[in-house]
């Protein structure tokens, strides 16, 4: 477990280690319960890394959520990401992987205290470059493999609705109250559910 200020730098530090170790792991000795040799059998050995995606981002050596290509598992431009109602969802984005991610890695800035001095047309530049990738991932684990955490999304979107209803009430109350003249609760409500 690590407690401490998750920065990159501090990541880094702490997992450098770490990552080479799960990278070097690829099967685990198992013992065969029924055999009366004490066979022991190699399973292989899958791994899964599960965080919100800003520790997501700085493991896999991501610039952020505010860079050109803001998605950690595709290549899709951040401002088509804008407003959910606009999106193109016919239309299909290259895949990132973690051979990807490695090879745009190579390209960055080596030294972090320059990266950190980069003016923001320099930044931006290499975000075109790089696809939006500062560092090395810390660990090589597949994209596949990657996911946020499922409840806290769907309790995040959850609350976004409610947060969308309750308002709605309200301006519904004050409307039949005589307190502020609504133009059409309905219309309000189809409008904040197209912005979620």
């Amino acid at each position: 477990m690590y407690y401490g200020i998750d920065n990159k730098e501090n990541l880094r530090v702490a997992f450098s280690d770490f990552g080479a170790e799960i990278d070097a792991i690829k099967s685990l000795p198992v013992p065969v319960t029924d055999d009366p040799n004490g066979d022991v059998r190699e399973i292989p050995v899958e791994f899964f890394l599960i965080g919100d995606t800003i520790i997501l981002g700085k493991a896999l050596g991501h610039m952020g959520s505010k860079s050109l290509y803001s998605c950690l598992f595709c290549l899709i431009p951040g401002k088509a990401l804008k407003r959910a109602g606009d999106w193109d969802d016919k239309k299909k984005y290259a895949d990132r992987t973690i051979d990807g991610y490695i090879r745009a890695a190579q390209l960055c800035e080596p030294d972090g205290a320059k990266r950190k001095a980069q003016t923001e047309t320099k930044r931006r530049q290499q975000s075109e470059r790089t696809n939006s990738v500062d560092e090395a991932p810390l660990f090589h684990i597949p994209i596949p493999n990657i996911s946020p955490p499922q409840l806290h999304i769907a309790l995040g979107i959850g609350k976004r609705f409610y947060k969308s209803l309750e308002e709605c009430c309200w301006k519904h109350d004050e409307l039949n109250a005589g307190l502020t003249s609504v133009v059409n609760p309905t219309k309000e409500v189809a409008q904040l559910n197209k912005d979620i």
